[in-house]
């Protein structure tokens, strides 16, 4: 800690050091001398190795700031206070044993506050401020297993006590632990524990972010939704200053309710198969072969996109028997997006099955399984509004890695994956659910065609059946997916036009596109053969000897004043000699005009360039100038700021030699080719 300390203060960090209430004093001394601040984990008086007890009691947490202020300088120190519980689970001696056996810790639940309020209420239980520590606690039965529950835990009323007594031993610094699972109430009292209105302050309690679930089984429901609770306090009535003051009592009126979510369709021994992420018009059809020789139905969790573009494959599922469901229209990460687009994506696939199958199937499996087993409001939410518009959420327990690819996994080892789900399943109640996911679309589905038969067979050789997910709810498939009335068939016409036009045009594009594709490869191809031909055939464009007329090169120039000399002088270098120069400066507002005649004056009386002005008029306007002044019967036309290669000009002229050529055209390139990018230039 000393050289991380000083190595850090070099670079202008800051060190601080998390440690336990326990630590020895000289241990304490050395680690504040050599940090910025020691974070002072005063909780877990009793923990999950320990018997049950309060997890910071009132007196214990003083005595712990008391011993570490001795030591430790108050500026440096940050005191870390609780905000969760404990639930140890302890055995019942039998009553009838001549000598009872004293309980046995048997596992310990580390719990939210939100945990807490949820047992207490499930159970019933009497919560009470237990005086000697101050910290709540119930005990309650569980008669099914025969065990005993001992709760404590740390809240909104046991922290403004702790604050309270911190701040009256001088400290001034908090922190927290944990967010997430603390009483929401805190932050009220917070940044102001002693003022007198904190005590109203805790008497709200906002529901927690856990979700209760209840039930086993893939299926889901939101049974309840969150509501606020009460609370009632009692204060030390011996203490005269109220921002003392102390919690002696609370009671809860009414407990805060999170999320309830109910799982239900685990049924031992039956399985139902579904399909994720089709259709797809190479791997659906190759399961749907399967089921029918192997006479089973699944359901098939389509993604509106795919399913609209091969509506017949779809048709057919639906008249095979199979159950369809609604994946979301484009496979988004439902977590990542708006409410208004995930109501989109439902709509758009329901409208497509309404208006190409006449049915409304009800089934609804987010993508990338996000929010099948929400754990906190947030992931909640949107199974809330999901099942407001009438779907059922349909999860999987059992997941077969189907989808895995590196490695692809043999038949046999899917297989094993989900007998091994099926035998956890016995002893571990939690991971209990009767629906394996496969896919049949969203890439390369080999292993699951050649894994499925294999799988049929091994399921039924152990004993299960296979139903569709509709009788794991007591329903048909026909209730799962029911048909539309008359009404609703005509108000979908609309809809099965507009998803018809909407496939046609999008492979309408995608036609275009690949034929555009073809054509230029063939141009490509085409332009590619001619040049390697023209370059192969036998060389031309050699003047005959004495083919050597004069010819004029025209150069238009506005405000060029900065590139004029450059282009002259790579005209006058050129190999051709047998050249006229005429610059026309066409009114330009620089010195365009004046630079020319200086800095060729001799070129000038040699007759071998002529530089002209006129007034403003264009390009054209200048060319044609130039073009009632020239004898010459050829000429070369360049710009002001072009620079032309010296062999330019002898490669272009011998061409009009033949009397059928009128004109040629040059090649204008990047001149400072120095990368890939310009060359391609």
């Amino acid at each position: 800690i000393k050289e991380l300390y000083a190595d850090m203060h070099a670079r202008n960090l800051r060190l601080y050091v998390n440690i336990e209430f326990s630590t020895e004093d000289e241990d304490l001394k050395l680690i504040a001398a050599n940090s910025d601040g020691i974070l002072l984990m005063n909780y877990d008086e009793h923990q999950v190795d320990s018997d049950p007890g309060p997890v910071a009691s009132q007196d214990w947490f003083v005595a712990n700031l008391r011993r570490v202020m001795k030591v430790v300088p108050k500026e440096k120190l940050i005191c870390a206070l609780g905000n969760y519980g404990y639930d140890w689970t302890l055995s019942i001696p039998n009553p009838k044993a001549r000598k009872p056996s004293k309980p046995i810790v048997l596992t310990t639940d580390v719990l939210s506050v939100s945990d807490a309020w949820q047992r207490a209420s499930d159970s019933d239980a009497d919560l009470d401020l237990e005086d000697a520590s101050r910290n709540p606690h119930f005990e309650y039965i569980d008669e099914d297993r025969h065990e005993r529950h001992v709760v404590w835990f740390l809240d909104g009323v046991t922290l403004l006590n702790e604050l309270r007594a911190a701040r009256g031993l001088g400290l001034q610094t908090f922190a927290l632990w944990r967010l997430g699972s603390e009483d929401g109430s805190l932050w009220n009292v917070w940044d102001k524990p002693s003022n007198p209105e904190s005590l109203q302050a805790l008497a709200t309690v906002q529901p927690g972010h856990d979700v209760d679930d209840e039930g086993e089984g893939d299926i889901m429901r939101v049974t309840g939704l969150p509501k606020p609770g009460k609370r009632t306090v009692s204060v030390d009535t011996d203490e005269p200053d109220p921002r003392k003051k102390l919690i002696v009592d609370e009671h809860m009126d009414v407990y805060p309710r999170t999320y309830t979510i109910e799982y239900y369709g685990y049924h031992p021994n039956e399985v139902a198969l579904s399909f994720d992420d089709g259709p797809d018009p190479k791997w659906t059809p190759k399961i749907l072969d399967i089921l029918k020789q192997k006479n089973a139905k699944g359901a098939f969790m389509m993604i509106g996109a795919e399913a609209q573009e091969d509506v017949s494959l779809m048709r057919r599922v639906a008249r095979e028997g199979h159950e369809i469901g609604n994946h979301t229209y484009s496979h988004p990460d439902i977590s990542e997006i708006s409410a208004q687009q995930l109501d989109l994506e439902l709509k758009l696939t329901e409208r497509l099955f309404a208006s190409k199958l006449g049915m409304q199937p009800l089934y609804f499996r987010p993508p990338y399984s996000i929010d099948q087993e929400p754990d906190t409001d947030d992931q909640a939410a949107p199974v809330e509004r999901t099942q407001t518009a009438g779907y059922t959420i349909v999860g999987d327990k059992i997941d077969t890695d189907d989808w895995n690819e590196r490695p692809r996994r043999s038949p046999q080892e899917i297989t094993q994956t989900v007998l091994n789900w099926l035998d956890r399943m016995k002893t571990q109640p939690q991971f209990r659910g009767s629906i394996i996911l496969l896919h049949d679309g969203g890439g390369d589905r080999q292993a699951t065609v050649d894994a499925l038969p294999v799988l049929i067979d091994a399921l039924r050789a152990h004993g299960y059946t296979i139903v569709p997910v509709s009788a794991l709810m007591g329903k048909t498939t026909a209730e799962v997916m029911p048909r539309l009335t008359f009404f609703q068939s005509v108000r979908a016409l609309p809809d099965s036009i507009a998803f018809s036009s909407m496939a046609f045009v999008a492979k309408f594009i995608v036609l275009v596109f690949f034929l555009g594709d073809i054509l230029m490869s063939a141009r490509l191809v085409l332009v590619g053969l001619f040049a390697v031909i023209d370059r192969l055939r036998k060389p031309h464009g050699q003047a005959s000897p004495g083919y050597n007329p004069r010819v004029a090169v025209l150069i238009p120039a506005y405000n060029e004043e900065t590139v004029i000399v450059r282009t002259i002088r790579s005209v006058l270098n050129s190999d051709y000699k047998n050249l006229h120069i005429i610059v026309i400066d066409d009114g330009s507002n620089d010195r365009t005009f004046e630079v020319a005649r200086e800095a060729y004056a001799s070129e000038i009386a040699a007759g071998r360039l002529q530089v002209l002005t006129q007034p403003n008029g264009g390009k054209a306007s200048a060319l044609n100038y130039a073009l009632e002044r020239m004898t010459e019967e050829i000429y070369v036309g360049i710009d002001a700021d072009t620079v032309i290669a010296a062999d330019a000009i002898s490669k272009l002229i011998p061409h009009f030699e033949d009397p059928k050529i009128g004109a040629m055209a040059g090649n204008a390139k990047v001149g400072n080719r120095v990368n890939l990018w310009t060359r391609w230039q």
